[in-house]
């Protein structure tokens, strides 16, 4: 019995395992229950190639038991071992296992009542990884509902067709996972990230009707077959042209400089935040290139001038008191503007993009969670369209820097400096640029 390589991590740990153990406790010591526990059904797919039973749904539940069998007689027979390649795994595996050490004493309890042999399953065996993977949509993990990335990973996993271009892909999806240090970083990335650069568009973006179902038709449903397998037709992309510069002689003929060719690091994948997607290795590697922009920005120690700056900036402005909405949307402008010009003047555009969302602070009191997608669809032009489809940062900055809309608010000095969220807001930002005695209507002026 194996699980396969798109099935999440192992995430119980602690506090589901107690769960479980309170509910046997309950049942064989309290109650003393002499009928079967009911324990659910597990889903297994027969794949015949490998000669062995695949686990769909139901790992979470066997990993636990299989830790307290292991608890109870200090080792596990061979048929009984798993494998586990996430470091997620590991960490619950971890967690789970100190537990178990803790209620020795409870679970020698239920083993004199013999509990395993009175725990009781449905056992569901497919015969197509299809049939498998319809079930593997629709089914629960004991009240741990599949996320929408979870459905993704395991969609496209099945569309890779190389069995190592798969183990390195879902090994980059689970490192993404662990090294950010929270178990809904994918979530993250795809809810306010992805998914809103993709579709927040024109004057039409929108919060959605139903988070996963929309998350899945974005990378899923509308995603496209390619002929070839384990290959995707490439886009135009600033990290995407062989010619940097052309130079033109006084005889009439040119020579070109080509760009340096950088596809080892992911951040220069030649990918568009909003081109098409393709099914399988396609997916993974458009993945992969948006994490590493997210970390560049944001997360890396070994970063340049530019971005450190950017990040003083939005770790001094655009902290815990920075409304959630706010700083989740500058880090969306701020990836939208290094896909489309890396980091030529990223630090004057997170200026200029705090322009914009400090206008929406200082306009609310309480800024709601459809304020960024308003502000879109209130201006004339939307901010993601004039990004994408700029050739220079100057047209962007000169669209921000000149909109009439945000100026006018600036205007306002009503607002009591380092008084309420708006005026600790106007305080951080005087404070910033050195700007204390001065008023806030000469805000676009004002550069370091």
């Amino acid at each position: 019995m194996t699980i396969p390589d798109y099935q999440r991590p192992y995430v119980w740990g602690k506090e589901k395992s107690e769960e479980l153990l309170i509910d046997l406790e309950e049942f064989f010591l309290k109650d003393r229950n002499v009928s079967s526990y009911y324990m659910g059904s597990i889903l297994l797919y027969r794949n015949k190639e490998e000669e062995t039973l695949e686990i769909i749904d139901g790992q979470q539940r066997i990993t636990t038991l299989l830790l307290m069998k292991y608890q109870l007689d200090q080792n596990l027979d061979l048929k009984h071992n798993l494998k586990f390649n996430s470091h997620l795994s590991f960490k619950s595996i971890r967690e789970t296992k100190a537990f178990f050490e803790t209620q020795a004493d409870m679970l020698q309890k239920l083993a004199k009542e013999n509990f395993f042999n009175h725990l009781e399953f449905t056992i569901i065996i497919t015969t197509t990884e299809d049939e498998a993977f319809t079930f593997f949509d629709t089914q629960n993990n004991r009240g741990i509902k599949l996320s929408a990335t979870d459905f993704l990973k395991a969609y496209h996993l099945r569309a890779v067709n190389s069995e190592n271009l798969q183990e390195i892909s879902a090994k980059h999806w689970e490192n993404a996972q662990s090294n950010n240090k929270t178990g809904t970083f994918m979530d993250f990335m795809f809810d306010e990230i992805l998914w809103r650069a993709r579709n927040w568009r024109g004057n039409k973006s929108r919060l959605y009707d139903n988070k996963d179902k929309q998350i899945k038709e974005t990378f899923q449903k509308d995603t496209l077959q390619w002929h070839e397998e384990d290959s995707y037709p490439v886009y135009s992309n600033f990290s995407n042209k062989r010619i940097e510069k052309i130079s033109w002689n006084a005889s009439g003929t040119s020579s070109a400089i080509e760009a340096k060719e950088q596809t080892k690091n992911p951040v220069n994948f030649p990918f568009s935040i909003r081109q098409p997607i393709y099914k399988g290795i396609n997916f993974f590697k458009y993945t992969e290139k948006y994490i590493a922009v997210y970390e560049t920005l944001f997360v890396s120690k070994n970063s340049s001038i530019e971005i450190n700056k950017l990040r003083d900036f939005t770790n001094e402005v655009y902290n815990d008191d920075m409304s959630e909405y706010l700083r989740h949307f500058i880090q969306l402008c701020l990836v939208f503007y290094f896909d489309n010009f890396g980091e030529n003047r990223i630090y004057e555009a997170v200026l200029c993009f705090d322009f914009a969302l400090g206008s929406i602070r200082l306009s609310k009191q309480q800024v709601k969670r459809e304020a960024p997608y308003k502000f879109l669809n209130e201006n004339t032009i939307n901010l993601f369209d004039l990004i994408s489809g700029s050739f220079l940062p100057d047209e962007v900055f000169n669209y921000i820097y000149h909109n009439q809309f945000i100026q006018e608010i600036y205007s306002n000095e009503d607002i009591e400096d380092n008084i309420g969220v708006q005026g600790r807001y106007k305080h951080r930002i005087k404070n910033y640029f050195g700007k204390k005695d001065k008023k806030l209507s000469f805000r676009k002026e004002w550069k370091i």
